[in-house]
């Protein structure tokens, strides 16, 4: 990795959004068609869940507000308070904990459902993301399911100079510091089987931003 690592912008970029009025990182219109597919992916019986990277609560209020017992954990306080703040304003429980995704402060096998709605993209180092799996595969019950959706393959090539996207490292630059990266699909199924995963549904989705590739795991041995 020729570049130095920023896991840090994204506080100052949710201060800025929720400034402006947005709905959370992203438009509330993509928020809706995400939770369109994680509607055919997470499980129907309600259990313990676990949102990582769950930045502005937008995902953990939808599983809320379907019956699960929501914890969510990010890196960045701007994003916590913003998400306490979603779930006291719509009567929502859950809790929030500002803490490293790669190091869960939880027990072996606390949450029968992990979503990452678009965390892993932004670990740029493979031994981070690989760090995060493996707690996610710790934390995760027996019989529950883990969903991952990451950007995967390159943004398209117009888009690369807005971006500061560097296809050699598939990375994307900001002020000389890696932000986030675009795995190859494959490489994105390795990381995750590696730890102990087993892949049961895939989904491969395009958009004019970008591909995305969506997952529904189980523990490898149940």
């Amino acid at each position: 990795m020729p570049f130095d690592v920023d896991y840090a912008f994204a506080n100052a970029s949710y201060a800025d959004r929720r400034s402006r009025g947005n709905a959370g990182w992203f438009p509330q219109s993509e928020y809706e068609r995400f939770f369109a597919q994680l509607d055919q992916f997470a499980p129907y019986d309600t259990c313990t869940a676990l949102e990582l990277g769950c930045g502005a609560g937008n995902v953990s209020a939808w599983l809320a507000g379907r019956g699960y017992r929501v914890t969510g954990i990010d890196t960045c306080d701007k994003a916590i308070a913003w998400a306490r703040d979603r779930f006291r304003s719509q009567g929502l429980a859950g809790e929030f904990l500002v803490g490293d995704v790669r190091a869960l402060p939880f027990r072996d096998g606390t949450f029968g459902l992990i979503v990452d709605a678009r965390c892993m993209h932004w670990l740029v180092r493979e031994a981070d993301r690989r760090a995060m799996l493996a707690e996610a595969r710790r934390v995760l019950s027996a019989d529950g399911t883990f969903v991952v959706a990451s950007q995967v393959g390159h943004p398209p090539r117009e888009h690369w100079a807005m971006l500061g996207y560097d296809p050699e490292t598939r990375c994307q630059i900001r002020g000389g510091l890696a932000i986030s990266y675009c795995a190859d699909p494959d490489a994105l199924r390795a990381e995750v089987t590696s730890v102990g995963f087993s892949i049961v549904r895939a989904e491969h989705m395009t958009s004019p931003q970008g591909d995305e590739l969506l997952l529904e795991c189980r523990a490898a041995n149940a």
